[in-house]
């Protein structure tokens, strides 16, 4: 452990992980050495800072500080389960949670509908929900028949039809924000538009960027067709989205210190979405 341990003083941010008592931290004696999950060589790697502690029973464990660690569990969790299912429980339990939303333009036909939907119902972590936004002249009661016909079982979805063909497409996006907030707390939202059929990849690349590699991404530009901007939830709710006509991504820039650092291209996060 003693290479991560600095020789000047070290403070501590309320905002930290304590592997002190993390079940999945691996010991020899009353010292840690590593973690199940290998997360420390992560963090590491990402140039997070790793302390070295002791506590008042000379138990030495690592402290990643400025970081939550979403692999972290304590003695009380694991009662709940037995030990062989630990580690799959908890990449269950962090699959992460997301919302897709899919637009449905006047003109378009069912069968284009069709196709995204079975490729979202078809990925290893559906979102967690799904907002249809229909822009077609078709009714809701006619839509919502169709769409119950399909074997989407997967999906937890909803319908939000906009007749104004003046209204436009961010705007439509924040009225799906402003409908679904008490619904659900999703990390982000992600946009596609009808006939895109979604990677079967998907979902495991948002995975392994965000959870496996403890990557960080507030916006994402879409692709040159549209496909793929993806929004983290909680600044879109912080800056009330794209109204006023200002896009989101402008007031970040203006109105959050560093923001841009945090912008990516939808392909950098998923490399399947490269046209």
């Amino acid at each position: 452990m003693k290479e991560d341990t600095p020789s000047k003083e070290l403070l501590i941010n309320p905002f930290h992980t304590s592997c002190g008592d993390c079940i999945f931290a691996k010991k020899n004696g009353q010292t840690q050495t590593g973690c199940d999950f290998d997360r420390l060589d992560i963090y590491r790697k990402k140039g997070d800072e790793i302390v070295d502690v002791f506590d008042d029973f000379n138990n030495e464990f690592f402290i990643i500080n400025n970081r939550v660690c979403l692999h972290k569990r304590t003695k009380e969790w694991a009662e709940d389960y037995p030990k062989k299912k630990w580690k799959s429980m908890v990449e269950e339990q962090i699959k992460i949670r997301y919302h897709a939303m899919v637009v449905f333009e006047k003109g378009q036909e069912f069968k284009s509908l069709k196709k995204t939907l079975l490729s979202l119902n078809n990925q290893t972590s559906p979102p967690r929900l799904l907002s249809i936004i229909n822009r077609t002249k078709l009714t809701a009661t006619e839509l919502v028949k169709d769409i119950e016909s399909l074997p989407i079982d997967n999906l937890e979805w909803r319908l939000q039809t906009f007749f104004e063909d003046e209204l436009d497409e961010r705007a439509a996006i924040d009225i799906v924000i402003d409908s679904t907030k008490k619904i659900m707390k999703p990390i982000f939202y992600i946009v596609f538009k009808v006939p895109f059929e979604i990677p079967a990849s998907f979902s495991d690349e948002v995975q392994n960027y965000f959870v496996t590699e403890a990557k960080y991404a507030i916006f994402a530009y879409p692709r040159e067709d549209g496909n793929g901007m993806l929004v983290n939830h909680i600044y879109h709710l912080n800056h009330a989205g794209n109204c006023f006509g200002i896009p989101l991504e402008d007031k970040l820039k203006e109105f959050e210190d560093g923001a841009e650092k945090y912008f990516r291209n939808i392909e950098e996060i998923c490399p399947s979405l490269k046209m």
